[in-house]
């Protein structure tokens, strides 16, 4: 059973996501498990494929890209 989930927006912002990535990494706790869940917002490809090409290959690591923006909230 996971302990938090970690859900992160990207839409046209590969840079930023990777680097929240990265933090929550860098700052994740011992006995914490923990999942993150990305979710592309249909961004152009260009920066969806910079996503993918940087994310970790973990199983706890989640990206999904989505065919049609919704917004932050959606």
């Amino acid at each position: 059973m996971t302990d938090v989930a970690i859900i992160i927006i990207n839409y046209n912002t590969a840079k930023y996501t990777i680097d929240c990535i990265r933090a929550v990494q860098e700052k994740s706790v011992s006995g914490v498990t923990y999942q993150v869940i990305v979710v592309d917002n249909n961004s152009e490809l260009d920066d969806y494929q910079y996503v993918r090409r940087n994310f970790p290959k973990q199983e706890n690591f989640v990206l999904h890209r989505s065919v049609i923006n919704t917004g932050f909230g959606g």
